[in-house]
């Protein structure tokens, strides 16, 4: 058997008291955190709301950071929301990225990956490395050429 982990580490930068606040109000929602992330705007009909955050994060005194990270599991598109909706709400004219590690335990065929996020106040752009390899694959296919992949259905 092997494990599966998805990993990821990136920080928001000078992070103010006004911020912090509304952060840990946000990711400490003790009960149904429902109320409290429709009231701030989020979309909770795309959250998983059970897993919510999501993510791993503390607060970085010596540079007033904030750190996201995944160290085993972390929901990704959570991390994206919450970073659209601080922007939203803090920093509108800046941007954020994270890019996230999917490993295997055990050397298994297409069991590797990741992907990464580009977030603005407005939108979250996705970006998953399987996507990417797979439309390659498809566009050298489409001009008649021939493509060596394997993968675990083929074993």
């Amino acid at each position: 058997m092997a494990d599966y982990y998805q990993m990821f580490s990136e920080v928001i930068p000078a992070i103010t008291a006004a911020e912090r606040a509304w952060i840990e109000q946000m990711v400490s929602c003790d009960q149904d955190p429902k109320p409290t992330l429709t009231e701030a705007g989020f979309d909770v009909q795309a959250l998983d709301l059970d897993d919510w955050p999501g993510f791993e994060w503390e607060f970085i005194e010596a540079n007033s950071q904030l750190w996201l990270h995944g160290d085993d599991y972390g929901n990704v598109s959570h991390v994206g929301e919450f970073v659209r909706m601080f922007l939203a709400r803090f920093r509108p004219d800046e941007a954020w990225q994270l890019t996230w590690a999917e490993l295997c335990s055990k050397p298994r065929i297409s069991e590797f990956g990741g992907g990464g996020l580009f977030v603005t106040a407005k939108e979250v752009t996705v970006i998953r490395v399987a996507d990417w390899a797979d439309q390659r694959r498809q566009q050298f296919e489409r001009v008649g050429l021939p493509c060596s992949v394997t993968t675990a259905t083929d074993l």
